[in-house]
Order: structure tokens, then C-alpha cells, then sequence
């Protein structure tokens, strides 16, 4: 089915996925994403293009700190309604 996936992924899934089991997850690549298979349950797909942000005036080139945005972010805006709800 794929590779195991890697921790960083895993956890980005899990922010979005939370109480998934990852027991199962495995990795499948396409052109410009990676997927976190997640049997059952979902298959999170991930781009793989380096992303430039700037976070207090800092830029972030590194995917693990651009993972690291992405995952405090959706913790902290997890209560919100979706537009339009």
C-alpha cells in the first residue's frame, strides 16, 4: 500500500483527523502531494511545494516549521463554525 509515514505528516494528519487511529497510515506520493493514507477513515493529502511565510517578521521556509503554523493554527481555531453555518 505505501511506505510508513513520517512522523511530521502523521501529526498534521492527526491535527486534522483527531482520534483517527494512525496505527494503519501509510504514505502514497503523487506530483506535488503526499497522501497519508489513512485506512477506513481518510486520506489527507499534503502539498509538497516549499511555501515562504512570514510568522512575527520571520520567514519560514522550512517545512517543518511551516507544518509546526499549519497544526498550532488549526488547534487554536478548532471551536470555530465554518462560514456560513
Amino acid at each position: 500500500m505505501g511506505d510508513r509515514a513520517p512522523a511530521e505528516l502523521l501529526k498534521m494528519a492527526d491535527a486534522l483527523m483527531p482520534g483517527a487511529s494512525r496505527d494503519a497510515a501509510r504514505l502514497a506520493r503523487g506530483g506535488i502531494h503526499d497522501v497519508v493514507l489513512l485506512p477506513g477513515v481518510a486520506a489527507v493529502r499534503i502539498s509538497r511545494l516549499v511555501a515562504v511565510l512570514e510568522l512575527g517578521g520571520k520567514p519560514l521556509t522550512r517545512v517543518g516549521s511551516y507544518a509546526e503554523h499549519i497544526v498550532a493554527w488549526l488547534e487554536r481555531n478548532a471551536d470555530r463554525e465554518p462560514p456560513g453555518s
